[in-house]
């Protein structure tokens, strides 16, 4: 008789590895922190460095920054003046924030190279009166104030050279389209504004059109002087600096006229044109 199959024994399942020891927790950074932490975030700011040797320790300081941002968006953070302060209270803070007691008491000392107009000293005077009004320390308008003549010196300069390249664009056109005339026209545009008053002749010279462009910075502008002037005197574009320009035209086309019978009157187009020329000036003149 056979003898049965017997299955070898099964060992048991060995146990699973233990998990490796888990590390210490990691102390936090700002427990850390070396002994001069206050030192050198202070860097040569004594001040500074005498508010963080108040604070025990880097977790105080961040915990004093959120608070103090957290009184800043909610309002509660005072400047040290009382809701609707006394006369005294008020004068009082004033003096020591550095606060003129009266707007009229703001000393404005400009940078060198900076000077006020009429009109900026006029600004000025509203300007302190708002300024003292919220409290602005002497230095803080004595910067403002600086800031604002910086800012117009700044502005003048860059309409100065704007207007350089609007001046070059103008002639360029203007003799592109006045041709030999250019110079003429030019003086009698000229001579046309010098008939203005004394008193408002300056000030028209130096307006300036919607645009900004000052007003002979205008080729359109400058075509339309031109062509006044021609009507008011149409001798001054024929005989120009002339003391008689009527009397000049007549004798020079009497002088043209007696060349008439000579032989080579018609091959001669300068005089020819010269003498139409005179002819319609004079034609001008009697209109």
């Amino acid at each position: 008789m056979t003898d049965p199959i017997i299955d070898p024994p099964v060992d048991p399942p060995a146990d699973p590895p233990a998990d490796p020891p888990a590390d210490p927790p990691a102390e936090p950074y700002f427990k850390t922190m070396p002994d001069d932490w206050r030192s050198q975030l202070a860097g040569d700011d004594d001040k500074r460095l005498k508010q963080l040797e108040r604070v025990s320790d880097m977790e105080g300081l961040v915990n004093n920054y959120f608070s103090a941002q957290d009184m800043i968006r909610k309002g509660e953070l005072s400047n040290g003046l009382p809701e609707n302060p006394t006369e005294e209270q008020l004068t009082e803070w004033r003096t020591a924030n550095g606060v003129p007691v009266t707007f009229d008491d703001y000393e404005i000392s400009l940078a060198e190279g900076l000077e006020m107009n009429e009109q900026d000293t006029r600004i000025m005077a509203e300007v302190v009166k708002t300024a003292h009004g919220h409290n602005v320390s002497g230095q803080a308008m004595n910067d403002i104030a600086n800031t604002m003549m910086k800012a117009r010196d700044s502005e003048s300069e860059a309409l100065a050279a704007e207007d350089g390249l609007q001046r070059q664009t103008t002639t360029r056109q203007l003799k592109e389209e006045w041709g030999g005339d250019y110079q003429t026209n030019l003086n009698m545009v000229k001579g046309l504004m010098i008939q203005l008053p004394e008193d408002v002749r300056e000030e028209f010279e130096q307006s300036r059109l919607a645009d900004g462009r000052a007003i002979f910075n205008s080729p359109e502008i400058m075509s339309f002087f031109s062509d006044i002037a021609r009507r008011l005197d149409p001798a001054g574009t024929v005989v120009p600096n002339s003391a008689n320009p009527v009397q000049t035209i007549k004798d020079e086309i009497k002088s043209l006229e007696a060349r008439m019978g000579e032989p080579d009157w018609h091959k001669d187009k300068d005089a020819n044109a010269r003498l139409i020329e005179l002819y319609e000036a004079e034609e001008r003149m009697a209109s």
